[in-house]
């Protein structure tokens, strides 16, 4: 499970940090990782995210902020479910791979216009003294 992360959060923002993962006794450093999709991807779509060459996972440079907003929102994703397929840098074969499901906790940001409902007549409200 990641750190919770804000529905705002950009494409500088780390999302994850796989320099301090183990996995079976092995130093990340021994691996490649790389994002995949799966059905249990939240959202079903992989290429949102990437795994840089220093081993942190971070939103994709080229995502617009309105497709972020479409998909990084805690109002419609109160988690986001990244699956990465983590490769030996010595198995040319491919053979050894491990998967990981990686939960990442969106935090709510006041991030929406206010909406008023009761228009076209404004709010009257009596205060008593």
């Amino acid at each position: 499970k990641s750190e919770p992360v804000l529905e705002t959060a950009d494409n500088s923002t780390v999302l994850y940090d796989f320099n301090s993962l183990s996995l079976h006794n092995e130093a990340a450093s021994s691996f490649t990782f790389k994002v995949i999709s799966t059905i249990d991807s939240v959202p079903r779509n992989s290429s949102f995210f990437v795994v840089d060459d220093s081993r942190k996972l971070r939103l994709v440079s080229y995502l617009s902020n309105s497709e972020r907003k479409k998909f990084f929102d805690y109002e419609q994703y109160r988690t986001i479910v990244v699956i990465i397929e983590a490769t030996r840098d010595l198995d040319t074969k491919g053979l050894n791979k491990k998967f990981i499901k990686l939960s990442i906790p969106l935090v709510d940001v006041n991030d929406e216009m206010p909406t008023v409902k009761n228009q076209p007549y404004p709010y009257l409200a009596a205060i008593p003294q």
